[in-house]
């Protein structure tokens, strides 16, 4: 009888330690941090131009981007104003420690998705490859180039088309970040 006691009593104590050794609430580690970039609310105005000798137009680009799930990932909500139209957004980006990247997606309001993929070239600046898929087949290869201050307040902006294999410019700004 001792040493069923003795037996069940080892067992309840090393299930004890498994569960108290395991972190049920894991946080993202600071490697994750490199998402903060985009947290906070910015303000990022363009011009732009829908083909290389289309006419410029202004553009107010709104993202509001908050670290979500643990740390892990990157939720963004945007809103793009440009020709009296606006176009809102849903943003989510994942970053993978292993590749050193970001894989983001965005769902918009008049039914497009972005797929993209971040590069980043050093501690301030992201080249983001884009796939931007539209409700009626239309698909867009782009790429935007961010580089941001050293105290990530502020932010320069180059979007970039890609047509016939030839990148032309297609929006340029500043951004700013409210405190």
């Amino acid at each position: 009888m001792k040493r069923i006691l003795y037996l069940v009593n080892l067992t309840l104590l090393i299930f004890n330690v498994s569960i108290d050794g395991q972190n049920t609430n894991p946080q993202a580690d600071h490697e994750y941090d490199i998402l903060n970039a985009f947290t906070g609310n910015w303000h990022i105005y363009l011009e732009a131009r829908d083909s290389l000798n289309g006419p410029l137009y202004k553009v107010e680009w709104t993202l509001i981007g908050q670290r979500v799930l643990r740390g892990y990932f990157l939720e963004t909500k945007q809103v793009w104003k440009a020709k009296g139209i606006e176009t809102n957004g849903i943003e989510l980006a994942a970053y993978d420690p292993i590749k050193k990247t970001c894989i983001s997606n965005i769902g918009y309001d008049d039914g497009s998705r972005i797929y993209s993929t971040w590069a980043f070239v050093n501690d301030s600046t992201i080249i983001e490859h884009c796939t931007n898929y539209y409700p009626d087949g239309k698909v867009i290869s782009f790429r935007n180039t961010w580089i941001f201050s050293a105290d990530r307040m502020s932010l320069t902006f180059n979007g970039e088309d890609k047509k016939d294999g030839t990148w032309w410019t297609s929006c340029e700004g500043k951004g700013v970040k409210s405190k």
